[in-house]
């Protein structure tokens, strides 16, 4: 499927839409770029996909791929988790028992979905999704680790439709968190990741500890019991994901 980058561009309000059949990653194109934010890069395949944490995303095709960029956040910390809480908005509406894990993945049926990487260039935010939409079945290790939305839904998706949608609730995302700041968004994602009972490490006095998470404050705060009963309270940004 070749997207139409003029008929996305005007959708979405954007001045610079670029796309690409193949690329290295959608955050290495979008970071070369000389268009000013918000832009967006979007591809069918990605030979080096970039997950967080230096982990590789596989990235054949049938997925979607893209990186939007946007002006630095005063709450930069913030917006992994908002991005991906409006993707989980997206693809909900799709199928059902997914679930947003920390910090910004998406998992169904205890296998990953979709996972959202951000880095920061200057002044500006590199967001990059990336989602299994049509892909008919996985290979090797990703046989039991990876879902696909066809996989779920038995049926086909339009990629360019997803992407519209996707990353029109993204960028009224970004526009509310500047706005109101995490409190605004912090009573749904918390209700979403506390349904998750998920696992979760803190980073804290230079020790990582392995515990799950209890609650989500206003202004980010992790409230987390570690393995022996204990109560942390750390800021969101010492928090990853158990593994």
């Amino acid at each position: 499927m070749i997207m139409d980058a003029a008929r996305i561009s005007k959708a979405l309000g954007l001045s610079h839409v670029e796309f690409r059949e193949e690329v290295t990653s959608t955050q290495d194109a979008a970071r070369a770029s000389q268009a000013s934010p918000p832009y967006l890069v979007c591809a069918l395949e990605q030979s080096a996909g970039k997950g967080r944490l230096g982990r590789r995303w596989q990235s054949d095709r049938g997925g979607l791929y893209f990186t939007l960029v946007v002006q630095r956040q005063k709450e930069d910390w913030a917006v992994p988790l908002v991005c991906a809480y409006a993707l989980w908005k997206e693809v909900s509406s799709k199928v059902l028992s997914l679930q947003l894990k920390w910090p910004n993945d998406l998992y169904a049926e205890e296998k990953k979905l979709a996972g959202i990487v951000v880095e920061g260039w200057d002044d500006r935010l590199g967001i990059g999704v990336g989602v299994n939409v049509n892909q008919q079945g996985f290979e090797g290790s990703l046989a039991s680790s990876a879902i696909s939305l066809r996989m779920l839904a038995g049926a086909e998706f339009d990629l360019e439709a997803l992407l519209i949608d996707t990353v029109s609730l993204i960028l009224k995302a970004m526009d509310e968190l500047a706005e109101h700041g995490f409190r605004f968004f912090q009573p749904s994602i918390r209700r979403v990741l506390l349904e998750a009972d998920q696992p979760v490490k803190v980073i804290r006095d230079n020790r990582t500890y392995t515990g799950r998470l209890l609650d989500l404050g206003p202004s980010g705060e992790a409230l987390v019991q570690g393995s022996e009963g204990e109560l942390f309270t750390v800021p969101a940004q010492h928090l990853l994901e158990a593994r």
